[in-house]
C-alpha cells in the first residue's frame, strides 16, 4: 500500500513538474537561418525553386533511409507538392503556397503519420551583387500539454537549417564556378515567355531618350489601363525592335500586361504575345550593362543556331521605383525563338 502511495505521488509531482515546464515554453517555435552564399540569386533559386533539386542539398530527403517522389501539374509552380515517406512509417507532403520570383517562396510542411502536424514556412533570396543572402524559416504550435517539446523541435532543426544551407553554397558555387567564364558572366536559360495581353505605346526614339520615354509611358499606360477598368497582371515591359545605329535612334515601345474586356484610347495599342519558346537571363544593374547583357544572349543564340525574332523584351522586376542602388535593380531579358 506505501508502495502504492509513493508511486501514485511521484506521478502526481512529475506530472506536475511536466505541466509547470509547459507553461514556460510558448505555443508556437520559430526557427530562422541565414547564409551568404557565394553565387548570383538566380542559381541559388533554381535550387530552392525546383523539388527535383532538393535532393541536391536538403538533407531532411536524402538521409534517414527516406524516399521522395514529385506528384504535382508542374515542378517549379504554386501548388506543386512533394510527397515523402520513409521505413519508419513517416509519410508527409511540402506543398509551395507562394512564389514572389527570385525573391521568396512560401510553403506548407504537413506530416500525415504518425500524427497530423502543419509547419508553415519560407525560403527567401536578397541579391548581394554576385552574392545571395539565403534564409530559410519555419514556424508551428504544439497544444500546451506538447509544448515543452518545441525546445527539442528548435535545438534539432536548427542543426538540419545550418547543414542545409551549406550544401545549398556548396551546390550553388559549383554552378557558379561553371558557368561565370561563358557569355559574359551569365547563366542563360531556354524556357518558355508565357502568354500576355499588353497595353502599349511604340516610337521611334533618340538613344538618349530612352529612359525618360519609358518611365514617363509606362505611368501613362497604367492610368489608362485603371480608367478602361483593366486589371494589371504583370511587370513593365521594355520592347525594343529595331535600332539605327547610323541615325541613332530606336523603335521600341513601352508595354504593361492588362487583362479587362474593354479597349484603351485612340493614343493607345493593345496586342497579345501567344505562348512561344525563349530563352533569358536574369540581369542586375543600371542602365548602363545592359547592352552587354543582351550581347551574351545574341553570343548564345549564334552558337546554339537559334533563330530570333523582335521585339527583344526586358522585363522590370526592381527598379529606381523600388530601390536607389542601380546595383540592385533587376530586369530579365527574354529573346524570342522562332
Amino acid at each position: 500500500m506505501k508502495i502504492i502511495k509513493v508511486i501514485i505521488l511521484f506521478l502526481i509531482v512529475t506530472s506536475g513538474l511536466y505541466l509547470g515546464a509547459c507553461f514556460l515554453f510558448p505555443q508556437n517555435y520559430k526557427l530562422e537561418k541565414s547564409l551568404i552564399i557565394n553565387s548570383p540569386s538566380d542559381l541559388v533559386y533554381e535550387q530552392v525553386l525546383f523539388f527535383e533539386n532538393w535532393k541536391n542539398w536538403n538533407k531532411f530527403l536524402t538521409g534517414n533511409n527516406q524516399f521522395h517522389t514529385i506528384a504535382s501539374v508542374e515542378d517549379g509552380k504554386e501548388k506543386s507538392y512533394l510527397l515523402w515517406k520513409n521505413k519508419k512509417g513517416e509519410e508527409g507532403k511540402i506543398l509551395i503556397l507562394k512564389i514572389d520570383d527570385l525573391k521568396k517562396i512560401d510553403y506548407q510542411i504537413f506530416i500525415e503519420k504518425p500524427k497530423p502536424i502543419f509547419v508553415n514556412g519560407y525560403i527567401s533570396l536578397e541579391p548581394e551583387l554576385n552574392n545571395t543572402k539565403v534564409t530559410f524559416h519555419f514556424e508551428g504550435s504544439n497544444p500546451f500539454y506538447k509544448r515543452i517539446f518545441n525546445f527539442f523541435v528548435e535545438r534539432h532543426y536548427e542543426n538540419v537549417l545550418t547543414k542545409n544551407l551549406e550544401q545549398l553554397n556548396v551546390i550553388s558555387e559549383n554552378e557558379y564556378r561553371i558557368l561565370k567564364e561563358e557569355y559574359f558572366g551569365y547563366k542563360i536559360k531556354e524556357s518558355e515567355f508565357e502568354e500576355k495581353n499588353v497595353g502599349y505605346i511604340r516610337k521611334t526614339i533618340e538613344y538618349e531618350e530612352l529612359n525618360d520615354f519609358f518611365n514617363k509611358n509606362f505611368d501613362k499606360i497604367k492610368k489608362e489601363a485603371k480608367n478602361c477598368n483593366f486589371k494589371i497582371t504583370g511587370k513593365n515591359l521594355s520592347l525594343l525592335y529595331k535600332p539605327d545605329d547610323i541615325n541613332r535612334v530606336y523603335n521600341v515601345a513601352a508595354a504593361v500586361p492588362i487583362e479587362g474586356d474593354s479597349t484603351l484610347g485612340e493614343d493607345f495599342g493593345m496586342m497579345k504575345f501567344e505562348k512561344q519558346k525563349a530563352i533569358y537571363l536574369n540581369y542586375y544593374g543600371g542602365n548602363f550593362g545592359i547592352y552587354k547583357a543582351e550581347q551574351a544572349l545574341q553570343n548564345f543564340s549564334i552558337n546554339n543556331k537559334l533563330k530570333i525574332k523582335k521585339p527583344i523584351i526586358r522585363e522590370h522586376f526592381v527598379g529606381k521605383e523600388q530601390i536607389t542602388d542601380s546595383n540592385k535593380w533587376h530586369t530579365k531579358i527574354w529573346f524570342l525563338i522562332n
